[in-house]
């Protein structure tokens, strides 16, 4: 239980909210929705890179937009979604979480050197918000199997 409460404070402070749902569906649409946020910011940021690399913005451009578009599909087929139905299973199995993950450390790593302070925290903390997605499932499959 501390452990199941651990986590659902870590994930409160990641998308700015003092209580997490406890419905999975509210719960993972609020994660959805932050990843789809930071992925705009980063697309701010970039704007205000004026001296990045054509082919570096275009990079990192194309790994935020497909975060942001994924976010704005996905967020609405979880909204009020009792949890175990095919919608919600779908519409996360859809997000594709780890693949996400794996291009984002990709992008970031090899445009380390070229970006800003500010683009590399909002990339660090996009990861971060999507390495949530495999605990939660985690978490509410306990929650809701009984341990099994």
């Amino acid at each position: 239980m501390d452990n199941a409460m651990a986590f659902r404070r870590d994930v409160e402070d990641a998308v700015g909210r003092e209580t997490s749902p406890p419905e999975p569906s509210t719960f993972l649409r609020g994660l959805v929705e932050t990843t789809g946020e930071h992925a705009r910011t980063i697309l701010e940021c970039l704007e205000a890179e004026s001296d990045l690399d054509e082919a570096v913005r275009e990079d990192v451009r194309e790994y935020a937009e497909g975060i942001a578009a994924d976010a704005d599909r996905v967020a609405p087929d979880l909204e009020g979604r009792q949890f175990g139905t095919f919608e919600v299973v779908a519409a996360a199995l859809e997000y594709n979480y780890s693949w996400k993950i794996y291009t984002g450390r990709r992008v970031r790593n090899r445009h380390a050197d070229e970006l800003s302070a500010e683009t590399l925290e909002t990339f660090d903390e996009l990861l971060a918000d999507l390495e949530f997605f495999g605990p939660a499932r985690e978490h509410f499959k306990t929650l809701y199997s009984g341990g099994r």
